[in-house]
């Protein structure tokens, strides 16, 4: 959903810990937790700046939380680990 020409900038620190992740990450590592695994991450959505206060009043009785931003892609990764 995300064009060449922008990629996900994902804010780590950001994401709900949960043992069970922190476990996997020490025996597979960081980068195979995070594509295999996703480290719990379930339903994304994509909404543009202005809309963020609605969806994650809408969406409250899941505890939302902002995974990241979408931005210009500089490096040429479509995905970009903070």
């Amino acid at each position: 959903c995300i064009r060449d020409s922008l990629c996900a900038e994902i804010f780590k620190k950001n994401i709900p810990q949960m043992e069970i992740f922190d476990k996997i990450n020490s025996i597979v590592g960081e980068s195979e937790a995070y594509e295999v695994f996703n480290m719990g991450v379930g339903m994304c959505l994509v909404v543009s700046p202005d809309c963020v206060e609605t969806t994650m009043d809408v969406c409250k009785k899941f505890d939302p939380f902002i995974l990241g931003r979408v931005k210009k892609n500089e490096k040429g990764n479509s995905v970009w680990l903070r």
